[in-house]
C-alpha cells in the first residue's frame, strides 16, 4: 500500500507541475497577444506621416502575433483573433486611404515652412517689450525664408506666407498678442468642425462654440445629407494643411489644438 500510494504521488505531482507549466504557458502567450494587440492599435493612432512608414512594422505585429498565440490557448482564443482580425482590416483600410506622394511632399513642404513661422511666432511671444520685438524682427533674413520649398498649392502657398508676412509687420507686443488671440479662437473653430465631422467629442471648454457652429450648420442646410467617406477625407486633409497655416499661437496651445485635429483625422481616415 505504502508503494502503491508513492507511486499515486509521483503521478499526482507530475500531473500537477504538467497543469502549471500550461497554464504558464497559456498565460504567457495571452499576455504577449494582448501587448502585441496594443501595439497595433497604436500603430493606427500614428498621424499619417509615421503611419506611412509602418508598412513594415505592421506585417512584423501580424507575424508575431500568430508566432504568439499558442495553439493550446482554447478560451480566450476567438477574442483575441477577433480583436486582431479588427484590427488588421482597420490598418488595412487606412494604409488604402493614404494619400499619394505628391500629396505628401506638399505637406512635408508646407510644414517646412510651418515650423519656420513656429520658431519666429515663439520668439516675439516670449518677447516683453516692443523693443525685443523689434531686435528679433530685424534679424530676419528675407533669403532663407525664400530658400524654403514650396508646397505647389497655390491656396496653401498663399496662407503660409500670408502668416510669415503678417509677423514682419507685427511691430508691437500688443499686435503679436491680438494676432495670436484671433489665430486660436480660428485653431478652435477649425479643430471643433473637424471634431463634428469625425464625430470626434470636443473639450467641455469648446461645447458652447460646437454647438455654435452646429447651429450655424443647420441653418445653413450644410450636413444635411450623408457626407462620404472619401468627401470626409478630403476635408480632414483640407483642414489639416490649414492648421499649418494658422499663427502665431502659443506653443502649448498649438500642442493641444495639433492632437486634437491629429485624432479627428485618423478618426476620419
Amino acid at each position: 500500500w505504502e508503494e502503491f500510494r508513492a507511486a499515486c504521488d509521483i503521478v499526482f505531482q507530475k500531473r500537477d507541475e504538467q497543469k502549471r507549466e500550461f497554464k504558464d504557458v497559456v498565460g504567457k502567450s495571452v499576455a504577449e497577444a494582448r501587448r502585441l494587440l496594443a501595439e497595433l492599435e497604436a500603430l493606427h493612432t500614428l498621424d499619417e506621416s509615421a503611419f506611412s512608414e509602418a508598412r513594415k512594422q505592421f506585417s512584423d505585429l501580424q507575424r508575431d502575433f500568430r508566432q504568439a498565440l499558442d495553439s493550446r490557448v482554447k478560451k480566450e482564443r476567438q477574442e483575441l483573433l477577433n480583436q486582431f482580425n479588427d484590427s488588421v482590416r482597420k490598418i488595412d483600410a487606412r494604409f488604402k486611404r493614404l494619400p499619394d506622394r505628391k500629396v505628401l511632399q506638399l505637406r512635408n513642404n508646407l510644414a517646412q515652412r510651418a515650423e519656420y513661422c513656429a520658431r519666429l511666432e515663439s520668439q516675439l511671444l516670449a518677447c516683453s517689450d516692443d523693443a525685443a520685438i523689434a531686435n528679433v524682427l530685424s534679424q530676419l533674413d528675407p533669403a532663407e525664408w525664400e530658400a524654403l520649398p514650396l508646397s505647389g498649392n497655390s491656396a496653401y502657398d498663399s496662407a503660409i506666407e500670408s502668416r510669415f508676412n503678417t509677423l514682419r509687420t507685427a511691430t508691437t507686443l500688443n499686435a503679436i498678442n491680438s494676432l495670436a488671440d484671433d489665430c486660436t479662437d480660428e485653431a478652435r473653430n477649425l479643430c471643433v468642425s473637424l471634431e463634428i465631422r469625425a464625430n470626434v467629442n470636443s473639450p467641455s471648454g469648446d461645447q458652447a462654440l460646437r454647438l455654435q457652429i452646429q447651429l450655424s450648420q443647420l441653418q445653413s442646410g450644410f450636413g444635411k445629407g450623408l457626407h462620404s467617406n472619401e468627401d470626409n477625407l478630403k476635408f480632414a486633409r483640407d483642414m489639416e494643411l490649414r492648421f499649418l497655416c494658422l499663427g502665431p499661437i502659443e506653443a502649448s496651445m498649438r500642442e493641444n489644438l495639433a492632437q486634437r485635429v491629429t485624432n479627428a483625422v485618423n478618426r476620419i481616415g
